[in-house]
């Protein structure tokens, strides 16, 4: 080959050599450029543009983690119908840098959002082995772990992610869920405290809160607690149990004062005016006040107006205006309102025991024991005087309708809930021998009397048995 042929080639070479170098530049800040677009728009919240910058950006070089992680992140704002490319994405951004923690921990919250928890937490458990000290994952760990139901591990997660960062409030409040669940009410409302010193504007800690210092009977931290929700928020539902638990406390017209306002800002909220008009009801109950009965009439029709126009009754509200007729001694027009309540799910105790007393005003013994022993069933108390009290007023409205052997039965229970009471074992003998059961009232009236040998009732109750 001639000396001119070899400088022919080395020229080419250098050539190709530099195309392809201007080449590399050239797609390298085009790269950029698309990366840099993508990103811009991502950051204004423009889904559209970031996605097709960011895809242009992947088309030049398809090993670029970042690119696939902020398209995911594009693909995201366009909520739920997003996903499946957002975790497509994601997926890839991990294989490509197996060390980087945010594509995890998207992965990781996208699961979450889809309701697969026990997924969610493989994601993070996966992430916090490559950055143990991450407070924020280990809250979300902790999270997706309670929500797939396993407390225990869920409250040692919240416990760790408090003391990597004693302020994140999210981790303090959910610490308090799991105390809350455990039955721990006291250590919970003292989490749901530190989340709150943390961010004095979490809700859902604050709400938490009120219920704990319900449920701990502490009336007068809950209403703290609920009259800035109902300032904080301006909802609604914070109003109608801010007037609850003032209504709870006895304190009815303070109670009447906060809903009227509430009534007034909200003035289609059913919720508020049924609440308005059961404070209402029970100022008439505690007072005789004929005018707060008419308040409560006026509230509650118009709340059952406006259920009824809407298709939405509750038996809330249902029950309140029964009472309310039922304190207006007009029993009839109470049986009438208290049988829809009832048929209303979900219906209450108290809805029932109405309903019995208004049969009870007409004579209807039948409906009267029927809604009692409703009561009876769905009564969750652990107080077993109220329930022993219902189970010998229907053991009373039993024996009005001649069934002996349901108000033996019913006295049975009466005495057995409160066992020291010799008046219950006597009605129950005499309920035993009216049914024929003889040999049951002897027993039962004997092993009485070698209790309370000197009871006048079990003694006089044996001379006459003995006739």
């Amino acid at each position: 080959m001639t000396r001119r042929s070899i400088l022919t080639v080395v020229l080419l070479a250098v050539g190709f050599a530099a195309v392809l170098a201007a080449t590399a530049i050239q797609r390298e800040r085009t790269y950029q450029g698309l990366l840099a677009r993508g990103t811009n728009a991502l950051r204004h919240h423009d889904a559209a543009v970031a996605i097709e910058a960011l895809s242009g950006a992947i088309a030049l070089k398809r090993s670029s983690m970042v690119a696939y992680l902020r398209r995911g992140e594009a693909y995201l704002l366009g909520g739920p119908q997003g996903f499946p490319s957002a975790l497509r994405d994601f997926r890839e951004a991990a294989r490509l840098d197996r060390g980087a923690v945010r594509p995890l921990e998207r992965l990781g919250d996208i699961s979450t959002k889809l309701g697969s928890h026990e997924r969610a937490a493989e994601y993070y458990r996966t992430g916090l082995e490559l950055d143990a000290g991450a407070p924020a994952m280990t809250y979300k760990l902790a999270l997706a772990t309670y929500q797939a139901g396993r407390l225990a591990d869920a409250l040692e997660l919240a416990q760790r992610a408090s003391r990597l960062d004693p302020r994140l409030a999210e981790a303090h409040y959910l610490r308090g869920l799991c105390l809350v669940d455990q039955k721990r009410l006291r250590e919970g409302s003292e989490a749901f405290r530190r989340a709150l010193a943390g961010d004095a504007s979490l809700v859902e800690a604050r709400a938490q809160l009120a219920l704990t210092a319900r449920q701990l009977g502490r009336g007068g931290e809950e209403v703290t607690q609920l009259e800035q929700l109902a300032e904080q928020t301006q909802q609604p539902e914070y109003a109608v149990e801010l007037g609850r638990a003032l209504t709870r406390l006895g304190r009815i017209d303070q109670a009447i004062e906060v809903l009227d306002k509430a009534s007034t800002r909200f003035p289609r909220d059913t919720k508020v005016m049924t609440t308005l008009g059961s404070a209402w009801l029970e100022k008439a109950a505690a007072t005789e006040d004929g005018r707060a009965r008419t308040q409560a009439l006026a509230w509650l029709e118009r709340a059952e107006a406006d259920e009824r126009r809407t298709g939405r009754e509750t038996s809330d509200t249902l029950a309140a205006l029964g009472r309310a007729w039922l304190l207006g001694d007009n029993p009839r027009q109470a049986v009438e309102v208290l049988q829809r309540a009832v048929a209303t799910p979900p219906a209450s105790v108290t809805a029932f025991d109405d309903l019995g007393r208004a049969a009870e005003q007409l004579s209807d013994w039948s409906l009267a024991r029927t809604a009692l022993e409703r009561a009876q069933a769905l009564d969750p108390t652990t107080r077993p005087d109220g329930r022993a009290a219902r189970a010998a007023h229907l053991a009373d409205l039993s024996t009005r309708l001649s069934d002996h052997e349901a108000a033996a039965a019913w006295l049975d229970e009466a005495r057995h809930l409160r066992p020291n009471d010799m008046s219950l074992v006597a009605r129950a003998v005499e309920a035993h021998w009216a049914a024929g059961h003889r040999d049951e009232a002897v027993r039962m009236l004997y092993a009485a009397l070698a209790k309370e040998p000197e009871d006048a009732a079990l003694r006089r109750l044996a001379s006459r048995m003995q006739e």
